[in-house]
């Protein structure tokens, strides 16, 4: 993309929050979307799918049969998501899978979770794979750096509008995620979105990561 056309799409998702967040009706929110995704498209962003093929997978997410528990007010479930957020990296659901493993198995896979924290850092600071659909993966925001005696913690910034089970709950300003956390290497990255359906397109030179689809669990709080 040329100088010219990054600032026309940055402009056009700066105007996002607002009609997203003011959205009164399903109908609505679906147009809004699929304006996005028309957007999206006509610059050549949509990983060699058709606007149409993108919308047919949308939907399709978007009306998975997810059981949902009550959710207190910081979260949401079975919902479309739309963002533009700093300090924002996205991890494979496979990863998920392999903490869990990790838990329950102690010490001995030690050498395989150096390995592991490695490969991620690798993937969070180039993707993988190379292609901006994601599929089921966790989206972390914020993450904690610790190298005694220094300390460090970064938010995630800018904004996250969800509409989904608890309606619409939308964060602008900064945060970081709430559903539990990655290790990496002498750090913690805050999930805050699981399952991610949808596109991530990720900016270099503004740190901004721009969201778009579907997500099974969002939890966000400001700091």
């Amino acid at each position: 993309m040329t100088l010219k056309e990054v600032e026309e799409l940055n402009a056009f998702f700066e105007t996002i929050y607002e009609k997203l967040n003011s959205t009164e009706s399903d109908e609505e929110t679906s147009q809004i979307f699929n304006e996005a995704i028309k957007e999206l498209g006509r610059y050549d962003l949509l990983g060699g799918l058709s606007v149409e093929q993108m919308k047919r997978r949308f939907l399709q997410y978007n009306n998975m049969d997810i059981e949902s528990n009550y959710l207190p007010a910081k979260t949401n479930s079975n919902c479309l998501i739309m963002g533009r957020t700093t300090c924002t990296f996205i991890y494979s659901p496979l990863f998920g899978i392999i903490e869990s493993i990790i838990e329950q198995s102690g010490d001995i896979l030690f050498s395989f979770l150096i390995f592991l924290v490695l490969f991620k850092q690798f993937t969070m600071t180039f993707g993988f794979p190379f292609f901006p659909l994601r599929i089921g993966s966790y989206i972390t925001m914020g993450f904690e750096f610790r190298n005694w005696p220094d300390y460090s913690y970064n938010s995630a910034e800018g904004w996250i509008i969800s509409i989904g089970t608890n309606g619409i709950k939308s964060w602008i300003g900064e945060f970081a995620g709430t559903l539990g956390s990655f290790p990496g290497w002498w750090s913690s990255y805050f999930i805050g979105v699981e399952g991610f359906f949808g596109l991530r397109l990720y900016n270099p030179q503004n740190d901004k990561n721009t969201l778009i689809g579907y997500a099974r669990n969002v939890g966000i709080e400001y700091d």
